[in-house]
Parts: C-alpha cells; sequence; structure tokens
C-alpha cells in the first residue's frame, strides 16, 4: 500500500502508530477516502535514523471535505483533542466565514466526538497545553471574514482551563504592539511556550520590523508586553510577513530560547524545488524559508541566526506525501 498523498480538497485525519507506544499523528489525507473505515497502513519515515524506514499505523477520517490544517494535544488526563477550521470558503454575505472545529477521544484516538462548531474566531488554530493542563490556542482573524468588524487582520488567543469546554478570548490587535501602523496586521507565534522556571511566552508582531515577546507569570491570564525584540542579520522590513507569525519556539537544554521564524519566500529557481523529487516536500502552492535563530537567556530581547543560510528543507509548499 502506497502513503497517503495530500491534495488541496482536505479533511483531517488521525494516524496511529504502533512503533513502540502507541502515538497520534494528526495530519491530512485525500478528501476522497472520506467516509471510509480505519485503513491499516504504514508511515514512511525519510532518511531515518532511529526509526525503522516504514512504521504500521491505522488511518481513521476525520471530518468532512474543507477542514483544514488540524493539530493534536494531549491532556493531562489522556483525552486527545483534535482542532481544525473550516477552509471551504463557501461565500457569505459578500464574505467568508471559518469556523473553527473541534474532536475528541478517549481511547488513544481510535474514536473520536461528532464535528463540533467551537464558538471561537479565527483561522490556522494551534494548540498549546502547559504543565497544570491549561490550554492555549493561537489563530489569527482574516478580514474577510464576515464576522470581522475591525477591517484588518489582527489575532487572538483562547485559554480554557477545562479541557476546552469553556473558554476565554483575548483579541490582539494593532493597538497591544507599540510602534505598529494603525489597522496593521498582527500575528503571533504558532506555539505558546511554558519555559522550565514557569514563564509562559507568545510572540507578537506588526510588519516593518515591530516584534516583542510577551511573557505571563500566571499562565497565559495576564501579559507583560514591553519586551521588543531585536533579529540580528535579518532585514525585517523586507519580510512578506511579520516575523514572529508562525514562529514555533523550543527552551534548550542550556536555557537557550530557540525559535523556528518564517523568512524569505521560496523563489521557483530555490533549492527547495530541485529538493523537491526526494523529499516530502510538494511546489505547487506559496513557500517559505526558515531560519533557526536563537536569543540568549539574559532577557530574550536579541536574536541571532544558528545557521548560515536559511533551511530550505523546512518549506511548507502546499501539499505533502506521508
Amino acid at each position: 500500500m502506497k502513503p497517503v498523498t495530500v491534495t488541496s480538497a482536505t479533511y483531517a485525519a488521525v494516524v496511529l502508530g504502533t512503533f513502540g507506544t502507541v502515538a497520534a499523528l494528526c495530519c491530512m489525507a485525500s478528501a476522497g477516502e472520506m467516509g471510509l473505515q480505519p485503513v491499516q497502513d504504514w508511515i514512511q519515515v525519510r532518511n531515518p535514523k532511529q526509526l525503522p524506514p516504514k512504521i504500521p499505523c491505522e488511518r481513521i477520517a476525520l471530518g468532512r471535505k474543507g477542514d483544514y490544517k488540524p493539530c493534536i494535544a494531549k491532556l493531562p488526563s489522556g483525552e486527545l483533542l483534535v482542532v481544525a477550521f473550516d477552509a471551504s470558503h463557501r461565500p457569505v454575505d459578500g464574505g467568508i466565514r471559518e469556523d473553527m472545529l473541534l474532536w475528541r477521544s478517549r481511547d488513544g484516538g481510535r474514536t473520536w466526538s461528532k464535528r463540533q462548531v467551537l464558538p471561537l474566531l479565527g483561522r490556522e488554530p494551534y494548540f498549546s497545553v502547559l504543565g497544570d493542563g491549561t490550554l492555549l490556542i493561537t489563530t489569527h482573524f482574516l478580514k474577510q471574514d464576515v464576522r470581522n468588524k475591525e477591517g484588518y487582520v489582527y489575532s487572538l488567543l483562547h485559554r480554557s482551563t477545562d479541557g476546552g469546554r469553556t473558554w476565554h478570548s483575548m483579541k490582539i490587535g494593532w493597538e497591544d504592539v507599540p510602534g505598529a501602523a494603525k489597522k496593521a496586521t498582527i500575528v503571533t507565534s504558532r506555539n505558546v511556550l511554558e519555559l522550565r522556571d514557569g514563564t509562559v511566552i507568545l510572540g507578537v508582531a506588526a510588519s516593518k520590523g515591530v516584534a516583542y515577546l510577551w511573557r505571563s507569570r500566571d499562565r497565559g491570564r495576564t501579559w507583560d508586553k514591553s519586551l521588543a525584540c531585536r533579529f540580528a542579520g535579518v532585514d525585517t522590513n523586507r519580510l512578506w510577513w511579520p516575523i514572529m507569525g508562525e514562529t514555533v519556539f523550543w527552551e534548550a537544554r542550556n536555557g537557550d530560547l530557540l525559535g523556528l521564524f518564517r523568512t524569505k519566500s521560496c523563489s521557483r529557481r530555490s533549492p527547495a524545488r530541485r529538493f523537491r523529487k526526494r523529499s516530502w516536500i510538494s511546489t505547487n502552492g506559496w513557500s517559505s524559508s526558515v531560519h533557526i535563530m536563537a536569543a540568549a537567556t539574559g532577557g530574550w530581547k536579541s536574536w541571532a541566526a544558528t545557521t548560515a543560510r536559511c533551511i530550505r528543507r523546512f518549506c511548507v509548499c502546499g501539499t505533502a506525501d506521508y
């Protein structure tokens, strides 16, 4: 059996691996498979180091055509949650409406609840789970959405302390970002990271190099928004996207803060395109490169690249083979 090929018409799927302990991987599967029973399949591992080249798995379909960009999280109770959003873009009152979606599993991902529409705003939801089980979702909210009354793209942080049953939402607009132009696009990091000392961090940015690292000491309830960041060797004024947008943070063992930053768009002549025949990277959509950058432990204000050049293999170009 061949690996599932991801297409632009997609819905959420969960893949249960059977290598070592059972693990759940959330990905996208072709819409033509929707409605099928769980499928015995395998996950192909590219350039394996410690994993085997193939991992047996069971593919379980969720959702419907147009459900997009799923993210999976495990609560301290063991319950699994999948969040995604409806990107079918059916016309609504001269615009679109992108509903946020949720599924739950209490048996390791073998069975799932019905598709639930959450009363939350924003697209491309991304889970972060703190040590006490606090659940956070980052999103940004398109101005084309008929529920957006502000007329520009802003972000939201949704927070739940009861496993996603009730939520408190915080708007992050241009007024919250000193130096941002009026109604400038405001984006955040993908994840909210809890550091070993208990500090919780969130990246927030606008265009033209305006970037901040927000910090919380009460698990995301309130935030210190004052820490402006600098990025050595990166001309943030020329970026097509605010630099903190879609960043993923990680705390190294030595306490340094690492970030994967989306930076320069890949061109048709980029190494990513030449690399596509021997990787999972496909090339029929927008793409961007990634810099790995590190901030020293003494305040996290200054960032410097840890690699000599951007890493093309992290490109996400619209579709992929699993």
